[in-house]
């Protein structure tokens, strides 16, 4: 749909588009009825039926509800204008510069999706292979790129003689930043106000339920968005994702310790499987289809992606500092891994996705989630019962 629109509707003389603010005139005819003078009625319906086709349940409703058309008055769309590039845009192109002058198209395409969730470069072919292998999810800022940077300062933070308050301030600007230079979309915001209250959490001895502050977060997300929980796909599959994790990680591990010798193997198995049956609901709701092999392809990969994202971070920071030779031989572990990333999403992507009839997609979806909402409610029942003993003796 992209390159589509861009070839319906390309750039003006004065910068705007339709994607960044077209205008569209109407007026009153003769028989007292609006009309277009100039057909961009029928020019912004096909506009609505573009984004009708990326196949997200009631993604025009909400990317409406969200501007992401025009902003539009009662008989006229207001004209936006191409704003300058801001500090952010202008770091954010920096990192693209530094990656395409490191690496080739293809795999500078995967490092900047993975690092600032930007997927402009990728093909039409490379997006269809990740979506077939259900390794999308990878190509988007998300929580892991949050704890990672929680974790890398403070790691180094640790070492440094400062007061307490200023490593906060350190790390949590640090993650401001970040999340304005990548965009504050819902799996970011949901990370990022995780990471902040889990850190300061355990640096003072707090015990936080992981679970009350995700959905303290979930309501107050949908209080500022309410749209978000029927429309935004993000928000489904991270939020869903993450309590799959907090609540089926650590069973699934400890089945799984009963099969493979090595601790690390389990752990790479437990958290693919925990979140793919957490985010399984909002899968079938949001797109209507499932990777069944996908579930290894993620296995595949999920030890190389924390490795993949410490070099490439390494390497955009120490591009600032270190002459090309250099360079060149930090970068080549990233291609490499990246290499091996598009061997696994090439083979799994091959696969066609298993299809959910229309009429059963909701229904499905519905069971799925009260199943884990049942599931919720015993494990909350099991701790509670746990304290009481445990206080009681």
């Amino acid at each position: 749909p992209r390159e589509t629109m861009k070839t319906l509707f390309p750039d003006g003389e004065d910068g705007t588009s339709i994607i960044n603010g077209q205008v569209f005139h109407v007026k009153k005819d003769e028989y007292n009825q609006y009309i277009s003078l100039d057909n961009t009625d029928k020019i912004f319906r096909e506009v609505v039926l573009e984004f009708e086709n990326y196949e997200i349940a009631g993604f025009s409703r909400y990317a409406w509800f969200h501007e992401s058309y025009a902003k539009f008055s009662l008989y006229t769309f207001e004209r936006k204008f191409q704003a300058e590039p801001t500090f952010f845009d202008t770091i954010q192109q920096k990192v693209k510069n530094i990656i395409l002058n490191g690496f080739p198209e293809k795999t500078a395409a995967l490092l900047l999706g993975i690092t600032i969730g930007n997927t402009d470069m990728m093909t039409n072919e490379m997006k269809w292979e990740f979506k077939n292998a259900s390794l999308t999810h990878i190509l988007v800022v998300s929580g892991s790129n949050i704890t990672f940077i929680i974790m890398i300062l403070g790691f180094f933070l640790k070492y440094i003689p400062i007061r307490r308050i200023m490593k906060y301030i350190l790390i949590f600007g640090f993650l401001g930043v970040y999340g304005s230079l990548v965009g504050w979309d819902i799996p970011v915001i949901r990370a990022t106000v995780m990471g902040i209250i889990i850190y300061f959490g355990i640096t003072n001895g707090w015990k936080i339920n992981s679970i009350a502050l995700l959905f303290g977060i979930a309501v107050i997300l949908s209080f500022f968005s309410p749209l978000s929980l029927l429309y935004d796909a993000s928000f489904g599959l991270s939020f869903g994702a993450t309590i799959g994790i907090i609540l089926l990680n650590q069973p699934i591990h400890d089945f799984l310790q009963k099969f493979f010798k090595f601790s690390w193997i389990s752990t790479l198995m437990s958290v693919t499987l925990a979140a793919t049956m957490g985010s399984l609901g909002s899968m079938i709701y949001f797109f209507g289809s499932i990777s069944i092999l996908g579930i290894f392809a993620n296995i595949l990969i999920a030890g190389l992606m924390s490795i993949l994202l410490f070099l490439a971070t390494i390497y955009i920071v120490m591009s600032f500092m270190l002459p090309d030779i250099i360079l060149y031989f930090i970068g080549l572990p990233v291609y490499f891994l990246g290499e091996i990333i598009f061997v696994v999403s090439g083979f799994f992507g091959k696969f066609s996705l298993v299809e959910i009839p229309e009429q059963t997609k909701i229904p499905l979806s519905i069971i799925l989630y009260f199943m884990g909402f049942l599931y919720l409610l015993h494990t909350q029942e099991q701790k509670i019962l746990m304290y009481q003993t445990n206080h009681q003796n």
